[in-house]
């Protein structure tokens, strides 16, 4: 009995250490976005600041452009997701109910195109996109997002519409039905912790996105909060302000992490496991 409190006691320690270690780096940050830049110049001084300030949000928002960039990233986001999500949730239903030539090739090649590393594309979609005009713009951002966005939204879909009985969708049909119906009030609401998972990745990968909003967009008020945040690290020495451009990004996204944790799970297993 003692043996098993031990071991109990020895992996809360490891999980609280665990925890402290991942969460001292956002707090370090987030304390030094509040602190005063002649503390923040010191090399030697206490750990803790003496008093709190927001003069570096102030001077973030009201003489750079972040502002408009963070506003920029959300609107992508949203642009993203308008188009990720009908499209694979039509696309994973298809892959998952219907049976035709090429069905288990086309649901491994949406895997196959998720591992390709975007620096491959860059170049080709960056051309690409410059013949169109949709260069410097946030629908040739978009469409860029939703090429590496779709794939991994349509297979995590498709392992939830699997795990769905079949059955439900004969009782929609035969009640009088049709299959558009049987997918928005049947489907759809079975799978939504599936569509929510998807949605989240969707999110998660669309608002971290570098690579193609470095390239593609050049406009100081058209970039994102991303290339924005990149630009300040490397163009100054505001280290406070460094610090809270990384504040207003990390922690509205880590709050909606912990809300949506739960769907997370439940879409990785699920998508792996069923898909």
């Amino acid at each position: 009995m003692t043996n098993g409190r031990l071991r109990t006691s020895g992996h809360r320690l490891i999980v609280v250490l665990v925890c402290l270690c991942a969460i001292a780096p956002v707090a370090w940050m987030a304390l030094s976005s509040l602190t005063p830049s002649t503390e923040l110049a010191r090399s030697e001084g206490p750990l803790l600041p003496t008093h709190l300030t927001i003069q570096h949000f102030s001077a973030l928002y009201g003489t750079t452009a972040f502002g408009r960039q963070l506003l920029n990233t959300v609107a992508i986001v949203l642009g993203t997701l308008l188009v990720v999500i009908p499209l694979s949730t039509t696309a994973a239903y298809s892959l998952s109910r219907f049976d035709y030539r090429g069905k288990n090739a086309l649901a491994r090649a949406t895997l196959v195109a998720y591992m390709f590393a975007p620096i491959m594309l860059v170049v080709p979609i960056f051309a690409l996109f410059r013949r169109f005009g949709l260069t410097d713009s946030h629908i040739g951002l978009v469409l860029a997002s939703t090429t590496f966005s779709l794939p991994l939204a349509i297979w995590l879909l498709r392992g939830f519409f699997v795990g769905i009985p079949i059955s439900l969708e004969e009782a929609g049909l035969v009640d009088g039905a049709n299959r558009m119906q049987v997918l928005v009030f049947i489907v759809v609401p079975a799978a939504f912790p599936g569509i929510i998972a998807a949605a989240t990745f969707t999110l998660i990968q669309v608002f971290n996105e570098y690579l193609f909003a470095r390239v593609l967009i050049s406009t100081s008020t058209r970039k994102t909060a991303t290339v924005g945040l990149q630009d300040l690290a490397t163009t100054g020495t505001d280290w406070g302000m460094v610090m809270a451009a990384a504040t207003s990004m990390t922690v509205p996204a880590l709050i909606f992490y912990v809300f949506v944790q739960r769907y997370l799970i439940a879409g990785w297993g699920s998508g792996g496991v069923k898909g």
